[in-house]
């Protein structure tokens, strides 16, 4: 949960403008924010919808692991598509969600047309 004010300003931003970017410099994690507004997102379309962001294609790019790994364990809806095939990611894709993977993954995928850059709801 964002707990400092410049988080929570940070989440309250987001949650208003949805189609905006964050950009953090150096020595402030957005794990927090990310965390806080995805939990966010989920619940306003979980009251929506029996399959919350069955809509929506969202990335979260250039995670580290270690970041990754903590919104995981707090956004159960992350989904890390690094080592699927890409025949399992588009499948994935296809059925909505957020999605974390490496930069050249998502390259390989938009480049080689197997993924629209249209289908995509937003990246983080």
């Amino acid at each position: 949960m964002a707990e400092l004010d410049f988080e929570k300003h940070a989440v309250s931003q987001l949650n208003e403008h949805q189609g905006c970017c964050m950009i953090f410099g150096v020595g402030i994690s957005p794990t927090q924010i990310i965390i806080q507004f995805l939990n966010d997102l989920y619940h306003k379309n979980a009251d929506s919808s029996d399959a919350p962001f069955s809509n929506h294609l969202v990335f979260l790019m250039g995670c580290s692991d270690y970041q990754l790994d903590d919104i995981s364990k707090n956004v159960d809806v992350v989904k890390d598509v690094r080592l699927n095939p890409t025949n399992k990611r588009i499948e994935a894709y296809l059925s909505g969600g957020i999605f974390a993977p490496t930069a050249a993954t998502l390259i390989l995928d938009l480049l080689s047309k197997k993924l629209s850059p249209h289908v995509i709801s937003g990246r983080l």
